[in-house]
């Protein structure tokens, strides 16, 4: 059965439509390293997050690069939930990770 690892919502405060991502297991309590990730979002996702939160132990990270990349571009995270990514990251979210 799987998990639920994390909801990625489409505008602050935890609206408009969500990309749910689940998994076989949940995180683990190392944050350093992350579980899952999506390197490019599915299909419709590419730069539309504005919140998210993490479930089963995980805390997410979004990052403004493909390939969960900080050094070509912004980052947030890893947290366990923000009601707003903030300016920098708003709808540039091109991949995901799972802590």
């Amino acid at each position: 059965m799987d998990v639920l690892l994390g909801i990625l919502y489409q505008h602050a405060q935890y609206g408009g439509a969500t990309l749910v991502a689940h998994a076989a297991s949940g995180c683990d309590s190392n944050q350093d390293t992350w579980e899952y990730w999506y390197p490019s979002m599915p299909s419709g996702w590419n730069n539309i997050i504005s919140s998210f939160t993490g479930y089963s132990g995980c805390e997410i990270k979004i990052y403004d690069a493909t390939n969960a990349n900080c050094f070509s571009g912004p980052c947030m995270g890893p947290l366990l939930g923000i009601s707003y990514v903030g300016d920098t990251m708003n709808d540039k979210t091109s991949s995901v990770t799972f802590h």
